[in-house]
């Protein structure tokens, strides 16, 4: 089966080479901060101590989404706020007792741990803190460190019978000391090459219903040859976009970055699509909450208080698939 086109590559590594650099990724890392209103959904608390009121604890969140916090010091004004995520200083503010922090960050997927420190005019320490849960999606990235084995080549990434976005998807591996050269292969193209006993490089390519094989090759001194595989590896049309997807799916409500409150309106359209939509499905943190048979979706969804994984799939006649996700926070 001949590969389809590779649609962009970004590397990790400076000695590696790509066949087909058609199209870079670039990855937003812009971040907003906004200050909230008396009206604000993250109140300060009623007596001193310091709240994160989204997301909430256990959440699952995809970038793009809206970190809230609050503090109230001992019959003092708050001074300081700052936020750490993952032991990083995120944000700080000054003189405020609440925040909007609009996070654009590509989060690494995996579990992070959020941190908010506030101290009151006399110096007094409040803390609050909360986990929250980050899948793959447009704006992840992965681990990069990939362990080298103590003989032959080990592929970190990507991981066998699973889907990855079609704007970035990783390629990962590493080889023993006695490798001196390595390549890697999607269905038989090779699309990196190295001097070295490592790779690693985030691809785009268009969805093939049939699947991929991924193959990294590691070479020592000798011309010895050592090779590992994943194989069964998807990719569904993300679009990477926020509104015009070119294809993909854009959800215009609700909006990113935007609190809803309970019921929320659903809207999402399949735009570009190669193929006819024979169907879509929502669903609010894995339970399906609305379908359609075509290629919009439109719907009033319920949801309890708190932070939400919003995601809509579609389905073409060729078999691929199309997806979105959003994080919504509902006060």
């Amino acid at each position: 089966m001949a590969s389809p086109p590779l649609a962009s590559a970004v590397f990790f590594r400076r000695s590696a080479t790509v066949k087909h650099p058609l199209r870079i990724l670039i990855t937003c890392a812009l971040s907003t901060i906004l200050t909230v209103s008396a009206v604000a959904a993250c109140s300060p608390p009623s007596q001193p101590g310091a709240v994160i009121c989204y997301p909430t604890a256990n959440a699952t969140t995809v970038p793009i989404f809206n970190i809230e916090g609050a503090a109230t010091g001992k019959n003092l004004p708050i001074t300081k706020m700052i936020l750490y995520a993952d032991s990083q200083k995120t944000y700080e503010s000054d003189n405020n007792s609440s925040f909007v922090y609009a996070d654009y960050q590509a989060w690494q997927l995996g579990t992070h741990h959020l941190v908010l420190n506030a101290w009151d005019s006399d110096g007094n320490l409040f803390q609050a803190s909360t986990t929250i849960s980050v899948p793959i999606s447009i704006n992840t990235t992965y681990n990069t460190s990939c362990s080298n084995p103590n003989t032959g080549v080990h592929l970190c990434l990507p991981i066998s019978n699973t889907w990855y976005p079609q704007t970035f998807g990783p390629f990962f591996a590493s080889g023993s000391a006695a490798v001196v050269a390595m390549k890697g292969y999607i269905n038989n193209a090779n699309v990196v090459s190295t001097t070295g006993n490592s790779f690693g490089i985030g691809y785009g390519t268009n969805p093939d219903p049939s699947g991929f094989k991924f193959v990294a090759n590691g070479w020592d001194s000798k011309g010895d040859v050592w090779s590992a595989s994943a194989t069964g590896i998807h990719l569904y049309y993300d679009g990477g976009c926020i509104k015009a997807c070119n294809p993909g799916i854009a959800i215009q409500d609700p909006p990113i970055l935007t609190d809803q409150t309970s019921p929320f309106s659903l809207n999402a359209t399949v735009q570009n699509n190669p193929a006819q939509i024979t169907e879509m499905k929502a669903y609010l943190d894995n339970s399906l909450a609305a379908t359609s048979a075509g290629p919009t979706i439109l719907a009033n969804i319920s949801a309890s208080h708190g932070t939400h994984l919003l995601t809509v799939q579609a389905w073409d006649t060729s078999g691929n698939l199309y997806k979105s996700q959003v994080t919504v926070n509902v006060q």
